[in-house]
């Protein structure tokens, strides 16, 4: 029971956030959920098109948005990557 409670906030925060996200802050969101594992500013701005200032600025601007910590997690070189759970929910919702 808790895991899908947990599993429904989870798709409405996806929902939430399709809704308010910049363009570029949506795609970058969806390449990380796509991603095996973390990715450098740099295979990010491969994977969206958009440049390493960009992409460097719209993670930080995810981690606000979503809090940080928990659902954008970073690796020990500070490759940003997302929680299992919200990698997921996006994936869902972008299908």
């Amino acid at each position: 029971m808790a895991e899908t409670e947990a599993r429904n906030s989870v798709d409405r925060l996806v929902e939430l956030l399709d809704d308010r996200l910049k363009k570029s802050e949506w795609e970058i969101l969806v390449a990380l959920a796509e991603a095996d594992g973390p990715l450098t500013d740099e295979e990010l701005a491969e994977a969206t098109g958009y440049t390493d200032r960009t992409v460097s600025k719209r993670v930080d601007t995810l981690e606000e948005q979503v809090h940080g910590g928990t659902l954008i997690q970073r690796d020990d070189d500070g490759n940003p990557y997302l929680h299992s759970q919200f990698a997921a929910a996006v994936r869902q919702h972008e299908s």
